[in-house]
C-alpha cells in the first residue's frame, strides 16, 4: 500500500509540475464527482421501499404468505403489481396470486426477506 501511495504522489507532484492548470482540472473533476455523486444518492434515496409486511396462515400444513403491503411496493417500484408477481413467484419457485384486498398471497411458508 505503501509504494502506491508513494507512486500516486510522485505522478501528482509531475503533474502539478508540468501543468500548471492540474489544481483546476483537478478541483473541477471532484466537483463533478461529487455532483454525480449526490444524484446518485438522492436518486437511491427516492427508489428505496418499505420491507415486505407478510402475514401467514393456513392450518393442518397448507400454509399460505400474504404480502399486506404489496401494492404500496410495487406503486414506489413504478412497475405493474402482474409483473412483479410473475417474477416473484418465479423466483421463489412457488404459486400464488392476488386477493380481493390485493395482496400478494403464495403457497408456502415464507419471510419477509424472501420477498425483496
Amino acid at each position: 500500500m505503501a509504494k502506491y501511495e508513494e507512486f500516486l504522489d510522485r505522478m501528482v507532484n509531475v503533474l502539478r509540475e508540468n501543468n500548471p492548470e492540474y489544481e483546476e482540472l483537478l478541483d473541477g473533476a471532484v466537483n463533478t464527482v461529487g455532483e454525480s455523486i449526490q444524484e446518485l444518492v438522492g436518486d437511491f434515496r427516492k427508489r428505496a421501499f418499505m420491507p415486505a409486511r407478510t402475514s401467514l396462515r393456513g392450518r393442518q400444513g397448507m400454509h399460505k404468505t400474504a404480502v399486506v403491503n404489496f401494492m404500496d411496493i410495487c406503486e414506489k417500484m413504478h412497475k405493474e403489481p402482474e409483473h412483479v408477481m410473475k417474477f416473484l413467484l418465479t423466483q421463489m419457485g412457488t404459486t400464488g396470486y392476488l386477493d380481493a384486498q390485493q395482496r400478494l398471497v403464495v403457497k408456502g411458508k415464507f419471510d419477509y426477506v424472501s420477498f425483496f
